[in-house]
């Protein structure tokens, strides 16, 4: 049976969270065993020999935002996230770039997922790392996704492999023990959601070096 989880207090409970976990996020064993790993997946499927642009969601201090723009000099690069304490980090370190010559391509705002502060048609890739099982609407999240995407545009999603016994006691056993109101998909799910929100087609690819993690590519059908 699916929990039901009041939005504002997962909101509220996310925020506090990376609130209090900005001054050491950089520092994380995760950055090693989880997050690298997750870019590592949705830098593979970027069309780096052209401009895009490309809207980061869940950008935390911008640890994935600062590796695209050094990979991707000509692309521009939008990132955004619910917590103020990861984004004043996140802005300090795009000043220090910026004074050094480099990053000038990263713009970096406070903003919802569910309401997404752009215009429709922008983006040729949204990428969203380990933060969608946060997000309380996943379904707004995913048409909002849809809507700032240009036609053909894709939607590149890390999250936690739940597929099997091993995944779910990880992410419905641990992390939810860990860190409360979250709700991860597993793959039928992310097919079933993003369909809906008007993404064809949607396919998912694995990687089990470090923690299980799952990787959805979703195409903007418009």
């Amino acid at each position: 049976m699916r929990k039901i989880i009041e939005p504002l207090k997962m909101k509220d409970t996310a925020r506090a969270e990376f609130d209090g976990w900005a001054h050491k996020y950089d520092r994380s064993i995760l950055q090693r065993f989880l997050f690298k790993p997750s870019h590592d997946l949705i830098m593979s499927e970027i069309d780096s020999g052209r401009h895009v642009r490309i809207l980061d969601i869940g950008c935390g201090t911008c640890v994935f935002a600062f590796r695209m723009a050094s990979q991707f000099p000509y692309s521009s690069i939008f990132c955004m996230d619910l917590s103020c304490e990861m984004v004043g980090k996140a802005k300090k370190k795009l000043d220090l770039a910026v004074t050094a010559g480099g990053a000038g391509t990263v713009k970096i705002k406070i903003a919802d997922s569910e309401h997404l502060p752009y215009a429709s048609n922008s983006f040729d890739y949204i990428t969203c790392s380990n933060s969608f099982h946060h997000y309380p609407r996943q379904e707004r999240v995913a048409r909002e996704m849809h809507r700032v995407l240009k036609p053909g545009g894709r939607a590149l999603i890390v999250d936690g492999f739940k597929d099997n016994i091993v995944g779910r006691f990880i992410y419905d056993g641990i992390v939810e023990w860990l860190e409360g109101d979250v709700r991860h998909l597993n793959s039928g799910d992310f097919k079933e959601l993003f369909g809906k929100a008007g993404f064809s087609p949607v396919k998912h690819r694995n990687n089990f070096k470090g923690l299980p993690i799952m990787m959805v590519v979703a195409t903007a059908k418009k």
